[in-house]
Protein backbone atom coordinates (compact mmCIF):
# COMPACT_ATOMS: atom_id res chain seq x y z
CA UNK A 1 0.00 0.00 0.00
CA UNK A 2 3.02 2.29 0.11
CA UNK A 3 2.57 3.16 -3.57
CA UNK A 4 -0.85 4.81 -3.53
CA UNK A 5 -1.47 7.40 -6.21
CA UNK A 6 -3.93 10.29 -6.37
CA UNK A 7 -5.94 8.27 -8.91
CA UNK A 8 -6.35 5.54 -6.25
CA UNK A 9 -7.79 8.11 -3.86
CA UNK A 10 -10.14 9.48 -6.52
CA UNK A 11 -11.34 5.98 -7.35
CA UNK A 12 -12.21 5.45 -3.68
CA UNK A 13 -14.18 8.70 -3.63
CA UNK A 14 -16.04 7.86 -6.82
CA UNK A 15 -16.98 4.36 -5.66
CA UNK A 16 -20.64 3.44 -5.86
CA UNK A 17 -20.89 3.47 -2.07
CA UNK A 18 -21.54 6.84 -0.47
CA UNK A 19 -21.01 6.98 3.25
CA UNK A 20 -18.91 8.54 5.97
CA UNK A 21 -16.60 5.53 5.67
CA UNK A 22 -15.83 6.33 2.03
CA UNK A 23 -14.97 9.93 2.96
CA UNK A 24 -12.75 8.73 5.83
CA UNK A 25 -10.96 6.23 3.58
CA UNK A 26 -10.51 8.90 0.87
CA UNK A 27 -9.05 11.27 3.45
CA UNK A 28 -6.74 8.54 4.79
CA UNK A 29 -5.56 7.80 1.25
CA UNK A 30 -4.74 11.48 0.67
CA UNK A 31 -3.04 11.83 4.05
CA UNK A 32 -0.98 8.72 3.33
CA UNK A 33 0.24 10.20 0.04
CA UNK A 34 1.04 13.55 1.65
CA UNK A 35 2.87 11.90 4.52
CA UNK A 36 4.20 14.08 7.31
CA UNK A 37 5.07 16.98 5.02
CA UNK A 38 3.38 20.29 5.70
CA UNK A 39 4.83 22.51 2.96
CA UNK A 40 3.96 21.96 -0.69
CA UNK A 41 5.46 24.14 -3.41
CA UNK A 42 5.12 24.52 -7.15
CA UNK A 43 7.88 26.90 -8.12
CA UNK A 44 7.73 29.85 -5.73
CA UNK A 45 4.07 29.27 -4.83
CA UNK A 46 3.75 27.36 -1.58
CA UNK A 47 0.96 26.12 0.64
CA UNK A 48 1.58 25.35 4.29
CA UNK A 49 -0.75 22.90 6.07
CA UNK A 50 -0.77 23.59 9.77
CA UNK A 51 -0.60 20.45 11.94
CA UNK A 52 -3.43 19.84 14.40
CA UNK A 53 -3.19 22.00 17.54
CA UNK A 54 -0.43 24.19 16.13
CA UNK A 55 -2.49 27.24 15.18
CA UNK A 56 -4.99 29.64 16.65
CA UNK A 57 -7.78 28.67 14.26
CA UNK A 58 -9.96 25.59 14.66
CA UNK A 59 -13.42 24.13 14.54
CA UNK A 60 -15.16 25.25 17.73
CA UNK A 61 -17.52 22.30 17.78
CA UNK A 62 -14.75 19.84 18.71
CA UNK A 63 -14.55 21.46 22.16
CA UNK A 64 -18.32 21.90 22.53
CA UNK A 65 -17.89 25.67 21.97
CA UNK A 66 -15.46 25.97 24.89
CA UNK A 67 -12.44 28.15 24.27
CA UNK A 68 -9.30 29.58 25.87
CA UNK A 69 -8.56 33.28 26.06
CA UNK A 70 -4.83 32.56 25.68
CA UNK A 71 -4.92 29.94 22.89
CA UNK A 72 -7.84 30.62 20.59
CA UNK A 73 -8.05 33.33 17.98
CA UNK A 74 -10.58 32.29 15.35
CA UNK A 75 -13.16 29.57 14.81
CA UNK A 76 -14.66 28.21 11.62
CA UNK A 77 -17.45 25.82 10.75
CA UNK A 78 -20.15 27.64 12.70
CA UNK A 79 -23.28 27.62 10.60
CA UNK A 80 -26.05 29.80 11.94
CA UNK A 81 -28.54 27.00 11.22
CA UNK A 82 -26.71 24.79 13.76
CA UNK A 83 -26.38 27.44 16.50
CA UNK A 84 -28.15 26.44 19.70
CA UNK A 85 -30.49 29.27 20.74
CA UNK A 86 -30.06 30.91 24.15
CA UNK A 87 -32.79 30.66 26.78
CA UNK A 88 -33.95 34.17 25.87
CA UNK A 89 -34.30 33.26 22.18
CA UNK A 90 -36.28 30.05 22.21
CA UNK A 91 -37.94 27.25 24.12
CA UNK A 92 -36.27 24.22 25.65
CA UNK A 93 -37.52 21.83 22.96
CA UNK A 94 -35.92 23.86 20.15
CA UNK A 95 -32.63 24.07 22.07
CA UNK A 96 -32.69 20.32 22.77
CA UNK A 97 -33.43 19.39 19.15
CA UNK A 98 -30.66 21.70 17.85
CA UNK A 99 -28.27 20.06 20.32
CA UNK A 100 -28.74 16.72 18.54
CA UNK A 101 -27.36 18.10 15.26
CA UNK A 102 -23.81 16.98 14.39
CA UNK A 103 -22.19 20.42 14.23
CA UNK A 104 -24.31 22.19 16.84
CA UNK A 105 -22.65 25.01 18.74
CA UNK A 106 -23.24 27.70 21.33
CA UNK A 107 -22.30 31.27 20.58
CA UNK A 108 -19.51 32.24 22.97
CA UNK A 109 -20.46 35.90 22.56
CA UNK A 110 -23.03 37.36 24.91
CA UNK A 111 -25.66 39.69 23.48
CA UNK A 112 -24.42 43.23 23.17
CA UNK A 113 -25.15 46.40 21.30
CA UNK A 114 -22.84 46.53 18.31
CA UNK A 115 -21.37 49.98 17.77
CA UNK A 116 -19.78 50.17 14.32
CA UNK A 117 -17.70 53.22 15.28
CA UNK A 118 -15.99 51.39 18.16
CA UNK A 119 -15.19 48.59 15.72
CA UNK A 120 -13.76 51.08 13.21
CA UNK A 121 -11.49 52.76 15.78
CA UNK A 122 -10.46 49.54 17.55
CA UNK A 123 -12.11 50.25 20.90
CA UNK A 124 -14.80 47.57 20.77
CA UNK A 125 -15.11 45.46 23.91
CA UNK A 126 -16.57 42.02 23.30
CA UNK A 127 -18.67 40.29 25.93
CA UNK A 128 -18.62 36.52 26.22
CA UNK A 129 -20.18 33.80 28.33
CA UNK A 130 -17.85 32.82 31.18
CA UNK A 131 -19.32 29.29 31.18
CA UNK A 132 -17.64 28.58 27.81
CA UNK A 133 -14.22 29.93 28.83
CA UNK A 134 -11.74 27.22 29.91
CA UNK A 135 -8.09 27.18 30.91
CA UNK A 136 -5.29 26.46 28.48
CA UNK A 137 -4.65 23.15 30.30
CA UNK A 138 -8.30 22.08 29.90
CA UNK A 139 -8.23 23.01 26.22
CA UNK A 140 -4.97 21.12 25.68
CA UNK A 141 -6.45 17.97 27.28
CA UNK A 142 -9.51 18.15 25.04
CA UNK A 143 -7.37 18.73 21.94
CA UNK A 144 -5.04 15.86 22.86
CA UNK A 145 -8.04 13.51 23.07
CA UNK A 146 -9.28 14.79 19.70
CA UNK A 147 -5.84 14.25 18.16
CA UNK A 148 -5.61 10.69 19.54
CA UNK A 149 -9.09 9.82 18.25
CA UNK A 150 -8.27 11.36 14.88
CA UNK A 151 -5.07 9.31 14.63
CA UNK A 152 -6.96 6.13 15.54
CA UNK A 153 -9.65 6.88 12.95
CA UNK A 154 -6.93 7.52 10.35
CA UNK A 155 -5.18 4.21 11.04
CA UNK A 156 -8.48 2.31 10.90
CA UNK A 157 -9.42 3.94 7.57
CA UNK A 158 -5.92 3.34 6.22
CA UNK A 159 -6.21 -0.37 6.99
CA UNK A 160 -9.32 -0.79 4.84
CA UNK A 161 -8.08 1.08 1.75
CA UNK A 162 -7.38 -2.25 -0.04
CA UNK A 163 -11.10 -3.11 0.26
CA UNK A 164 -11.87 -0.11 -1.97
CA UNK A 165 -9.24 -0.71 -4.66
Amino acid sequence: MSHLSPSDCWSILSSSETSDTVIQVFEACCRHILGERHTFCIGLNCVYLTPKEKAWIRDGTITDSKWSLENDFMFYGWRESYRIPTIEENGAWTRASKRLLYSSWYSPLAPMTFDKESCNNGTILWKWYQSLLISTNELNKIMENVREKSQGDFLKALSIIPNFL
